[in-house]
């Protein structure tokens, strides 16, 4: 191994280990807290993955299920599983042993780098597009068949331009059919970081609407067509403002935005999502 991934190593697992100290040695588990700094390599494709494992892991967490599973609340597998909705089935991606979380979440979104092309077309966002160990969008028809069927809780995390870690946790979250846009139907009750008496809630707001993309326009904005605007996909309000977790991100540039006050732009995102109830 070369000196320099020697060194990048060795540096990820030291942050690693000072974001293990924070987060078990300070608060208590589920209150709000301020962004916390960590080494993040935005090329490396699972960068964010070993800094939220447990100590306690076996050998036999880290086999795939064989078969497929109707949740990653059924099994304590960390990664790619065989999920299935129905007689409906596909390849999904299981976190488990979230230090802040806990276990059972599904991977609905990711960033990770600059490789994966998000200003795609409505089918595109229908069906879902992926690498899922790099920046996928697992599919609104799934999502909706997913959220209808059980409720479910959101979180959401990002990192900023400086390498600093946010999370937003929502108690409910639902989409319609695409009868009805896949509108963004549930946002339940924020809990996460926050500055003072600020939350930093970025999806609040766009409760409501429904999802646009450039060649299928649903937002309440008659002048302009937000996806067109803003090259992205996403449930936009009428302004065109807010939130954007699908927004351009290549070599040029980034717009990725969740908070107004988490420094512009991110380089990191990623939606989960985990079944409360039947």
């Amino acid at each position: 191994m070369s000196s320099y991934f020697m060194e990048r190593n060795h540096k990820s697992a030291q942050a690693a280990g000072d974001f293990r100290d924070h987060c078990c040695c300070q608060g208590h588990p589920g209150e709000p807290m301020e962004s916390v700094s960590l080494f993040v390599d935005p090329f490396e494709p699972n960068f964010l993955s070993p800094i939220f494992l447990q100590s306690s892991e076996t050998p036999a967490m880290f086999k795939r299920p064989k078969g497929t599973v109707r949740s990653c609340s059924e099994t304590s597998y960390s990664g790619q599983v065989s999920l299935q909705i129905g007689n409906y089935g596909f390849d999904a991606l299981c976190v488990q042993r979230h230090r802040l979380f806990g276990d059972g979440w599904l991977v609905i979104q990711q960033r990770v780098d600059r490789n994966e092309d998000f200003y795609r077309n409505w089918a595109d966002y229908r069906a879902g597009f992926r690498t899922l160990s790099k920046g996928f969008w697992m599919g609104l028809d799934k999502l909706h068949k997913l959220t209808t069927g059980a409720s479910h809780e959101l979180a959401v995390e990002v990192v900023d331009r400086e390498g600093k870690y946010y999370y937003g946790r929502y108690s409910e979250f639902s989409i319609g059919s695409e009868m009805e846009r896949y509108a963004l139907k549930e946002v339940g009750n924020y809990s996460g970081s926050s500055r003072g008496s600020t939350d930093f809630d970025g999806l609040s707001k766009h409760r409501g609407q429904a999802f646009s993309t450039f060649d299928d326009d649903n937002d309440a904005n008659e002048a302009e067509h937000c996806a067109i605007k803003t090259e992205s996909a996403w449930w936009f309000t009428s302004s065109c403002r807010g939130s954007n977790l699908n927004a351009i991100y290549n070599r040029y540039e980034s717009r990725i935005l969740w908070h107004s006050y988490i420094p512009y732009p991110l380089r990191y995102s990623r939606m989960m999502i985990r079944k409360t109830r039947e």
